[in-house]
């Protein structure tokens, strides 16, 4: 997911990397709320992965397909970094980051805010 404007990416950014990990610095999370949320995050990134943007289209299935499995595998290697954490408000920033990954790579999220998904269609 790309921002139309550099105000808006600016702003998502700060929000995202700045603001959000400052409030749930101090939220933590058991191991069983880690793999809950991540086979979660997984299915999503089966399910979705990759997300093409139009002025980056990917092109050709076997691609998207390398991508998608690789999404998967990077989904499971976070979690098992996360539960291997012993701190628990590091497993809940590790958690925040992957999530926010399959946000931005979620259908609604292209839908609320007006964008197009999978471009490679008007390629292939």
């Amino acid at each position: 997911m790309h921002a139309i404007k550099s105000l808006n990416c600016t702003l998502a950014s700060l929000v995202a990397f700045v603001l959000a990990p400052f409030f749930l610095q101090h939220v933590s999370s058991s191991n069983w709320i880690v793999v809950l949320v991540f086979a979660i995050i997984a299915l999503n990134m089966f399910w979705y992965a990759p997300a093409d943007t139009e002025s980056l289209p990917l092109l050709g299935e076997g691609n998207r397909k390398q991508l998608r499995n690789k999404a998967v595998l990077s989904a499971l290697f976070l979690m098992i970094i996360a539960l291997l954490v012993p701190i628990p408000e590091v497993k809940t920033l590790i958690m925040f980051g992957a999530f926010y990954q399959m946000v931005c790579i979620h259908p609604i999220t292209y839908k609320l805010l007006n964008r197009r998904r999978n471009n490679y269609e008007i390629y292939e």
